[in-house]
């Protein structure tokens, strides 16, 4: 009995680690919102190794820090690829820009 109780205890434990890892670290990578924060982010996942307990709490964390920072690397992508798109101008720029140059050009003159 007492060794059913034991492993009762540590599956429990460990599934309640599990879900509170999973939980914050899938909330908090929602919340990103840009590179800084993502490295932040990264940091913390890093530095929560050392609260994991048990052999098997390192297992699940191992698996799951592989699957998040495959999504770092994902987010990261899309934030690089953001910023290297050329916006073309469209017909209410391109007329915005002449009206606009126009009057500097009208300022400038006087």
């Amino acid at each position: 009995i007492l060794d059913k109780n034991v492993d009762l205890i540590k599956k429990v434990y460990i599934d309640t680690q599990s879900k509170i890892m999973t939980s914050y670290f899938n909330n908090e990578f929602k919340k990103i919102k840009n590179t800084e924060q993502l490295k932040d982010f990264s940091n913390k996942l890093v530095e929560y190794r050392q609260y994991i307990g048990s052999d098997e709490g390192q297992v699940l964390y191992s698996e799951f820090f592989q699957n998040m920072q495959d999504k770092i690397k994902e987010k990261e992508q899309s934030y690089i690829n953001k910023a290297l798109i050329v916006v073309k101008e469209n017909r209410f720029t391109k007329v915005y820009n002449k009206i606009k140059n126009y009057f500097k050009s009208l300022v400038f003159q006087n």
